[in-house]
């Protein structure tokens, strides 16, 4: 009996001390440019150390997981329960986005002004030489409230990408979902699923919500959809390239602290509505620094989920989600709208 008493009082000790925060209690008080030197200071730390791959055996957990936390929790800093194991590895660059007048007079919050930002790059699932399935998560800062992020992809299946390159493909924060998954791609769907009936897509309300100096949108006004059309440089150049390691080719492509390659890395267009076909120019998407390899980027910071529904949820998209179905949502990526988009 004692020693079970002792068992149960070291699981609470565990639980209430386990966790320890790398960020300060005032984080959150910071204006945005204090938070990205915080964070970006973090990253450089690591030295252009990456994490690591998980254990194959790990992934089963990915079925079970509770996945509602990506979307849930509005902190920078990964909660303590939960782990990448998907898009482990990446390289991240400060960034910022470049919006035009039409973007900023339309939309509200990060969508008039994102200075102060962060770009990860990564792939879903460790990469080969030939097969890479390539995605951003993006992070703008605000002053006294969470930052604004979003995620974006080409396609969740390294299968359906036989390439190295990671610019080769229009990415969209929709993602077209399979009409024929695998049993793994099932399992994991099915997971997804529990956070969202809508597990290929992240929403951009929240991105609209605040702006940069924190203050708060009453109605966030934001497009249905974001698509990223690649610098053609930076397409030609990992055309070239037989490593699929993105840490490594992109720190060693921009490396930080030194001249890199463009720092234009996507003309960016969106869609209004559901139901519109034909994205328009919004501005481009650039770095501010070089890429890092960082453990701390790849196992402490958190980037938000926007789950479709809370999109739904404002004034703004009222109508929104009786035009969305998954016809609609089987095709609607970004390489869906490369033929409707001019040149670079």
């Amino acid at each position: 009996m004692q020693k079970q008493l002792l068992v149960g009082a070291a699981l609470v000790l565990v639980c209430a001390f386990g966790f320890q925060s790398v960020f300060p209690k005032n984080y959150q008080s910071f204006n945005a440019q204090g938070k990205q030197d915080f964070v970006w200071a973090k990253i450089v730390a690591d030295g252009n150390t990456p994490g690591s791959w998980p254990w194959t055996i790990e992934l089963v957990k990915l079925f079970f997981e509770d996945l509602t936390l990506t979307g849930s929790v509005a902190e920078d800093e990964m909660p303590g329960s939960h782990k990448k194991l998907i898009h482990s590895v990446g390289a991240i660059a400060k960034a910022r986005f470049n919006w035009n007048a039409k973007t900023q007079s339309k939309y509200t919050g990060l969508f008039k002004s994102a200075e102060f930002g962060l770009i990860r790059c990564s792939s879903a699932a460790a990469p080969s030489s030939n097969h890479l399935a390539p995605g951003i998560s993006v992070k703008f800062f605000r002053k006294g409230v969470h930052s604004g992020n979003f995620v974006a992809m080409f396609d969740t299946d390294p299968a359906n990408h036989p390439s190295a390159n990671f610019f080769d493909k229009f990415m969209a924060n929709h993602v077209a979902v399979s009409q024929n998954p695998s049993f793994a791609q099932r399992q994991l769907l099915n997971a997804f699923k529990k956070a969202s009936p809508w597990p290929g897509t992240v929403g951009l309300s929240n991105f609209a919500a605040y702006a940069e100096d924190g203050t708060k949108v009453d109605e966030p006004q934001f497009p249905w959809m974001l698509v990223f059309q690649p610098n053609p440089q930076l397409t030609d150049y990992f055309e070239k390239l037989d490593n699929s390691d993105v840490p490594s080719t992109f720190s060693a492509y921009w490396p930080v602290g030194k001249q890199g390659g463009p720092t234009t890395l996507f003309k960016v267009y969106g869609l209004e509505t559901p139901t519109d076909t034909k994205p328009f120019f919004m501005g481009t998407f650039e770095i501010t620094s070089g890429f890092a390899a960082s453990s701390f980027a790849d196992e402490t910071l958190f980037f938000q989920h926007t789950f479709l529904q809370t999109d739904f949820a404002t004034t703004h998209a009222a109508g929104w989600e009786a035009l969305v179905n998954d016809d609609l949502l089987s095709v609607q990526n970004g390489e869906h709208f490369r033929s409707v988009i001019p040149a670079f």
